[in-house]
């Protein structure tokens, strides 16, 4: 049964990656084992994610910062299937997240318009950077 469900969940996730027309990457699926180390990023259009070096996790509209978390020694941010997404330090200690536990099947999207959102399994943003309305381009609505 737990097998079926995931292997649903990931066709849903390729199904609405492949009918969007923002890459796949702008996506993390909570469960999937699929996080932001440093020197990584997440994109959509203008829009990218950044995993620094530094530690800090930052939204950038092409090379200007929109959104961070202010953190300076954070070694990955994970999207948890308990639907919160989390910067952890190279020693597993959490120091910053989205307070969205308890939203088990949540994913978290980097979207074209700006804005950082958690979305919990029915579609619905559990929360957002509150950054939207940068670019103006169409956003991809996903999963």
């Amino acid at each position: 049964m737990v097998t079926w469900s995931l292997a649903l969940v990931w066709l849903l996730y390729l199904q609405a990656t492949t009918d969007c027309s923002c890459p796949a990457s702008s996506l993390v699926p909570e469960g999937n084992n699929l996080f932001l180390n440093q020197g990584q990023s997440l994109e959509a259009g203008t829009i990218h994610l950044d995993m620094q070096s530094d530690g800090n996790l930052v939204l950038y509209n092409s090379n200007s910062a929109i959104w961070s978390t202010n953190t300076n020694n954070a070694h990955r941010a994970v999207m948890q299937t308990d639907g919160n997404f989390v910067l952890y330090t190279s020693d597993n200690a959490a120091i910053w997240n989205t307070q969205t536990s308890g939203n088990s099947g949540s994913f978290i999207k980097v979207q074209k318009d700006g804005n950082l959102v958690v979305y919990n399994s029915a579609g619905q943003g559990i929360w957002n950077s509150g950054t939207w309305g940068i670019d103006g381009g169409n956003v991809c609505t996903g999963l």
